[in-house]
């Protein structure tokens, strides 16, 4: 697969639906995504042992795609403050058949946008690597989007199917 990163069902509360921008004719509605980064952090002090000292913190989920028709929409969002009421990422893979099947997808609920980012390729050596490689995408107009959410739904799709959640409500 060309992209093994997908975002689909994006909802903003008032421009509502943003369309899909892949030309992949079986994608069409959706947005393809070049890279994908989360982070999770629950603090422990190294001196008490696994004991939490705090509540877990989830970090930005930063995505970063090609410029498209979703990019004014992305910008309009992060200049009204609106929310994102959902959006759901799917993670592909080849099955052992060789077909490519959805393995993964992470879906936020009422996610903002926090910082935006336009460039002309990455952002560095080391930062959001894909499977291609960064010298393809060098010289490409790329966007940096920066998500923060109420709650994340992750969805491993393939056996054994599992699932979690979590809210910063809770």
């Amino acid at each position: 697969m060309a992209f093994d990163v997908l975002c689909r069902e994006l909802t903003g509360a008032t421009q509502g639906a943003f369309p899909g921008t892949s030309i992949r004719n079986e994608h069409t509605d959706k947005i393809e995504i070049i890279s994908f980064e989360y982070e999770l952090f629950a603090p422990k002090d190294p001196q008490r042992g696994p004991q939490a000292t705090g509540r877990r913190q989830h970090k930005p989920i930063r995505i970063c795609k090609n410029l498209d028709a979703t990019t004014p929409m992305l910008f309009t969002a992060c200049t009204t403050n609106e929310f994102l009421t959902g959006m759901t990422f799917e993670f592909w893979q080849t099955s052992v058949e060789g077909v490519p099947e959805i393995y993964m997808e992470i879906a936020l609920e009422n996610a903002a946008i926090a910082h935006i980012k336009y460039t002309t390729g990455f952002e560095g050596t080391g930062n959001l690597q894909t499977s291609r490689g960064h010298s393809q995408w060098d010289l490409k107009e790329l966007e940096y989007v920066d998500l923060v959410f109420e709650t994340i739904k992750i969805d491993h799709k393939v056996d054994p199917p599992l699932a979690a959640q979590d809210s910063w409500k809770d």
